[in-house]
């Protein structure tokens, strides 16, 4: 069976196309040099000899890996790098639990064969019907963690599969919470399989733990992190999102939440929002989710990233599949620095970000983080034609 029965063909047709057609600054932006290059050759043989395998069986019939698709001849040849230090590879941004639609992903279902696939393949490997979630919900089913978490994670993927159908890579990744898996996924970390099967375990850990210890979230908008550090400490929660500059999230308590939504506002914050959420997540309280978790994690094979990833539990880039998998643990009571992920990423040179995935919420708050770089969003077909368009102005691709 291969390990990524899905999206195996086409990601090493792609790479031979990308090698071939890209200048040498492209492979330094993922800090490999050599090795990665001999990576590149030897994925690409050996994905050849497994596509008889599962592959065979849920994709069409390759070499057409790249098919007939919309605008199909943009995208095909990323640049490289400019003389400045600027990379011009693209980041793929992966949004998680909270982005989540009644009819999300319907687009590409109705207009790709692979990703009808691919909602099969969720199915089977699930046992949910993924495709009824999705496009009918109904919304209270929808937003159920063990339900959206699996939904979201396989909504990104149909997304990322359908841009590299137009022959985009990503130079480097990043997933909002929920969404690391599926950054994991574009990085090689994980397979489909083990990344579905992952987000459906933890979603169920994390309402366990939840329904044990019930609590509260709440948005704290235009206050500074560190007034907000010290009202949580007052009130025995958490900060749990560092969004951006003008967005924080705190959880915990519902008293403690109330109390400080009540002093933040006192305090000057322009507005404090409670979230519609089911449980305290990235607190103390998911601590026996974290616990239980790590040994699901153990039974799961994770390998080391084949691109630049950053971490939400430290804004680092992942080492290694053992650090992912410490990552993954650590992140159900760890707050998530997004904010300072994404500034990392643009420290060391990168301009032009894509959210992968429903709706605009990273696009948004990359925006408030930094107007200076180019960010879009593809979660259908008109999203990806204005992509598309704008990657191709901007000489991104040719």
């Amino acid at each position: 069976m291969s390990r990524n029965g899905l999206a195996k063909s086409t990601r090493s047709s792609q790479m031979q196309f990308i090698l071939f057609g890209c200048t040498p600054g492209m492979i330094l932006l993922d800090n490999k040099g050599a090795p990665f290059l001999m990576w590149w050759f030897s994925r690409v043989f050996w994905d050849a000899a497994e596509v008889a395998g599962r592959a065979g069986e849920i994709y069409s019939a390759r070499p057409a890996a790249v098919r007939p698709v919309v605008n199909c001849s943009w995208g095909k040849k990323l640049l490289g790098q400019t003389g400045d230090g600027m990379k011009q590879g693209v980041v793929f941004l992966f949004p998680g639990q909270g982005s989540q639609y009644v009819g999300m992903g319907r687009s590409f279902f109705e207009t790709y064969d692979d990703v009808r696939r691919l909602f099969q393949l969720g199915t089977d490997i699930l046992g949910m019907d993924l495709e009824r979630l999705c496009f009918e919900g109904p919304e209270e089913e929808l937003v159920l963690t063990e339900n959206v978490q699996p939904a979201i994670t396989l909504v990104n993927i149909a997304c990322l599969l359908v841009l590299e159908l137009q022959g985009l890579q990503p130079a480097a990744v990043a997933g909002h919470s929920l969404g690391e898996y599926s950054a994991l996924y574009a990085a090689a970390v994980l397979d489909e399989e083990a990344v579905l099967q992952l987000v459906k375990l933890r979603g169920r850990r994390m309402q366990q733990a939840a329904d044990k210890h019930p609590g509260a979230m709440a948005a704290i908008l235009n206050l500074a992190a560190d007034r907000v550090a010290q009202i949580c400490q007052e009130c025995h929660i958490e900060m749990a999102n560092y969004n951006s500059p003008g967005q924080l999230i705190v959880s915990g308590s519902d008293t403690g939440v109330a109390q400080a939504m009540e002093m933040a506002a006192a305090a000057g914050a322009r507005r404090c929002v409670r979230l519609q959420v089911s449980g305290p997540w990235h607190s103390r309280y998911m601590e026996a989710a974290r616990k239980e978790f790590q040994q699901d994690l153990a039974g799961f094979a994770f390998q080391d990233p084949r691109r630049p990833l950053v971490s939400n539990v430290d804004a680092a880039y992942v080492s290694s599949g053992e650090a992912a998998r410490d990552n993954l643990a650590r992140q159900l009571c760890s707050p998530v620095y997004w904010q300072q992920s994404m500034e990392r990423l643009i420290e060391d040179g990168y301009r032009f970000f894509i959210e992968v995935g429903p709706k605009k919420v990273l696009r948004g708050l990359l925006r408030q983080i930094n107007r200076e770089v180019a960010v879009y969003n593809v979660e259908d077909e008109d999203s990806l034609e204005k992509c598309l368009t704008g990657l191709q102005k901007l000489a991104i691709v040719e």
